[in-house]
């Protein structure tokens, strides 16, 4: 499988995550835990890893991360195969060294 850079926010300002997971990590480049969106991007059709999640509204189950992109997450959070290959490879690549999945904290009551 191949990881490839997310389009632009100016080409995809929004995007619609199925199958989603919430993240919580701690990487040598920043002083506090980041979270992060990981699941099926159904805009795109590929597994998604978010940059670090800077609002959400519990309400509308959306998100906006530090590039500014909106993500909107739909249904029940699950599993999928190409997010967490993604986000295992995002944490290589970022040097994660604790991750925690937080999902439950996001979950719509």
């Amino acid at each position: 499988m191949n990881v490839w850079q997310a389009s632009s926010v100016e080409e995809t300002p929004s995007v619609v995550l199925s199958r989603w997971r919430i993240f919580e990590v701690v990487t040598p480049y920043h002083d506090l835990p980041t979270r992060h969106f990981v699941g099926y991007n159904e805009t795109e059709r590929e597994g998604r890893a978010s940059s670090a999640i800077q609002e959400f509204d519990k309400t509308t189950m959306q998100g906006v991360t530090r590039s500014g992109r909106v993500y909107k997450l739909t249904g029940e959070p699950g599993m999928d195969r190409d997010a967490l290959y993604v986000w295992s490879r995002w944490s290589q690549i970022n040097e994660v060294e604790t991750s925690k999945d937080i999902t439950e904290e996001f979950k719509n009551a």
